[in-house]
């Protein structure tokens, strides 16, 4: 890096004063769970002994799925967490304890600032370092039923409908299900998690089923384009493409995907499904149309073992086939339509013949899968008869 005045001379404006960052870079989960133990919990057990909550680092961020970096600390990065309290508790105790940790928190904690600056355009807010009290903290206060309702648009502990299912994203039912419960005298928060730790099975296959459908549409056009010569076409085609096979990766393993910045390296830690991270690099890095069809068919053969492994339906070829204009394919409808074959929950079944799939398969714009509230008009999609062809 270098100093503020050449930044200035090559045009690049500061987003905030600069800090000297401790030398050590501690995961951001790390850095929360310590905070609570050494800071948090003493205070709270002084200040408001016997009042019941959960705490934890969960929701959106990268320190909240491990894959935080030194880069991270730009904004919303560093001594924070939730405490949850009981939906009754909330009204008269919020306040008591924003004041607490206000006025008792230290200005810093293991080298990193607990005062931040007022949410930016973005919503994002950046460390304040040397703040004096009242000290505007990252300690954010809430219930488990409002903080599910800010993320999703509905309260997941009463029981869930396949459409409701369906309108949560990926990406969000992550953030209420990944990072790390500190405590929780409540039970709430366990509950939720529990509950929404992966979709129910039918919804499951429903989403496979139009995963592997997506895939199916552009399959061929990787090597169509190529052949007409339009080798950007066929590495555009070829980018959503890799992006279709690890989303489906994701759920033949029964986890959740990431947003598309974490994609990859949330790939490599799948279980068996890392082995497609070096065929689809090889495939996006390959030279000619030919190449990318090669790699691919190596990558449909891993999916292919893996939806076999699930028993799911009949076992189905896993190898590509030459068609009639001697394109590999692995002819992924296949795979769509034994796993439609499977769907018995009548509110799944009435969004047949269509595999559209759920909200993030429907979606692509992040300002739609960041706000329940465009979600919510969008629902009427799901309602029966919605999608028939």
């Amino acid at each position: 890096m270098g100093t503020a005045e050449e930044s200035a001379a090559a045009g690049i404006v500061s987003s905030g004063p600069e800090t000297t960052p401790p030398e050590e870079f501690p995961p951001g989960l790390t850095l929360a769970r310590d905070f609570f133990h050494e800071i948090i919990e003493p205070l709270l057990a002084e200040k408001t002994p016997g009042v019941p909550y959960a705490a934890a680092l969960i929701g959106p961020g990268s320190d909240v799925l491990g894959f935080d970096t030194p880069i991270s600390r730009d904004h919303d990065w560093g001594p924070r967490l939730q405490l949850f309290l009981p939906e009754r508790e909330l009204p008269e105790r919020a306040s008591l304890l924003d004041r607490v940790l206000a006025s008792e928190l230290p200005s810093e904690f293991h080298g990193f600032p607990t005062c931040f600056a007022p949410a930016d355009s973005r919503g994002h807010r950046r460390p304040q370092p040397d703040a004096r009290p009242p000290i505007d903290h990252l300690v954010e206060i809430t219930s488990v039923g409002r903080y599910s309702r800010k993320l999703l648009g509905f309260d997941p502990l009463t029981e869930m409908s396949a459409k409701q299912w369906l309108l949560a994203p990926q990406e969000r039912l992550l953030e209420l299900t990944a990072g790390e419960v500190f405590v929780d005298s409540v039970g709430e928060l366990k509950s939720l998690r529990e509950h929404l730790s992966y979709y129910p099975k039918q919804v499951w296959i429903f989403l496979m089923a139009a995963q592997w459908q997506r895939i199916a549409r552009r399959e061929k056009i990787v090597a169509r384009t190529g052949v007409g010569g339009d080798d950007l076409g066929s590495r555009l085609v070829l980018a959503a493409l890799v992006r279709e096979i690890a989303r489906l990766a994701f759920l033949l393993e029964r986890q959740y995907a990431p947003w598309d910045q974490w994609l990859a390296r949330g790939l490599a830690n799948l279980r068996h499904a890392s082995r497609l991270a070096p065929l689809l690099s090889r495939a996006l890095s390959a030279y000619d149309w030919m190449q990318r069809e090669l790699r691919l068919i190596d990558a449909y053969a891993i999916l292919a073992a893996m939806h076999n492994s699930l028993g799911l339906t009949a076992p189905l070829e896993t190898m590509s086939e030459r068609g009639p204009r001697d394109f590999l394919t692995i002819h992924a409808d296949r795979f769509a339509a034994a796993l439609a074959e499977k769907i018995v929950d009548e509110e799944l079944k009435a969004l047949l013949p269509a595999l559209a799939g759920g909200i993030d398969q429907l979606v692509a714009s992040d300002e739609v899968l960041l706000d329940p509230r465009l979600i919510d008009r969008l629902s009427g999609f799901f309602e029966p008869g919605a999608t028939a062809n």
